[in-house]
Parts: C-alpha cells; sequence; structure tokens
C-alpha cells in the first residue's frame, strides 16, 4: 500500500516530484516484494535526457523519507 500511494500512478509524490517538478525522471515505479516478516519496495525512476543522473540521486532519498515518515498519504 505504501509503495502504491508513493509511486503508482501520475499523482503519486514521487512522480509529481521526480517527474513532472524537478524533471530529473521520465517515469518513477514501485514494487513491492512482501516477505513472511516484513516487505522490500524497490522503486525504478530512469534519469531524463536533461537531467544528470547525480540529480536524481540526490532527491531519491528525500522522496522517499517524506513517503515512509508520513505513512504514504
Amino acid at each position: 500500500m505504501l509503495a502504491n500511494g508513493m509511486a503508482t500512478g501520475r499523482s503519486s509524490r514521487l512522480y509529481k516530484r521526480l517527474v513532472e517538478k524537478e524533471r530529473a525522471a521520465m517515469s518513477v515505479e514501485a514494487f513491492p516484494f512482501l516477505l513472511e516478516k516484513g516487505c522490500l519496495i524497490t522503486v525504478q525512476a530512469p534519469a531524463s535526457k536533461a537531467s544528470k543522473l547525480e540529480t536524481l540521486h540526490q532527491l531519491r532519498p528525500n522522496a522517499v523519507g517524506r513517503g515512509r515518515k508520513s505513512g504514504g498519504t
């Protein structure tokens, strides 16, 4: 559920931040891997042609951290 709220669709927080606002990524997708005692979420955000990869790496921890603190809402 957290992965869906953070990175699924054009209305998600990560999409709005990384694609629309910063123009650092072409798209954003999240995939949850459900485990017996927890979950692993992977996020893919391919860098846009106009952005440097370093910019995307700097933005990533901020965007994911905010989603985790707010519970994905």
